[in-house]
């Protein structure tokens, strides 16, 4: 891949402070099922990012901004996407050689250039580490569902 080209597939290592929080686990489950199978329909019950049609998750799309947390979408990933995602959950409960292998197959990157891509996210992770954010914007739920959800 070259250097201009988007990655379809990228590590984003949650900030601590959001460990253990996903959309999953502090909705009501019909409202998460809900989000999941608009999700699924949506990305054609396929990966959006490597196109796999089994073992599909649906991930959050977090941005942060100043001191904010704002949700910016759902897609489906498959599992292993999904684990190259959340790469420093893979660490602890995956296998994380696996999930490098992954992300390289995926974006057709060398090793070295998986490893840069792994090294950045865990610059940007540190950098997260340092803000206390303070507030959740979870409007996209209300705009693109519906839904009306406030952490």
């Amino acid at each position: 891949m070259t250097a201009y080209q988007t990655p379809r597939l990228t590590v984003d290592l949650v900030p601590r402070q959001f460990w253990r929080s996903s959309l999953a686990e502090q909705m009501p489950a019909d409202q998460w099922q809900e989000c999941r199978g608009w999700t699924f329909k949506r990305d054609e019950f396929r990966c959006r990012a490597c196109g796999s049609e089994s073992d599909l998750e649906c991930d959050e799309i977090w941005s942060y901004d100043g001191n904010v947390r704002r949700l910016d979408g759902l897609q489906a990933l498959c599992s292993p996407c999904h684990a190259v995602k959340h790469l420093g959950r893979t660490v602890h409960r995956g296998d994380p050689d696996a999930a490098m292998r992954h992300l390289m197959r995926v974006n057709d990157w060398s090793r070295a250039e998986a490893v840069r891509h792994r090294d950045e996210a865990l610059v940007l992770f540190k950098e997260r580490n340092r803000v206390e954010f303070v507030s959740t914007d979870t409007s996209w739920l209300l705009a693109w569902l519906g839904i009306e959800f406030h952490v």
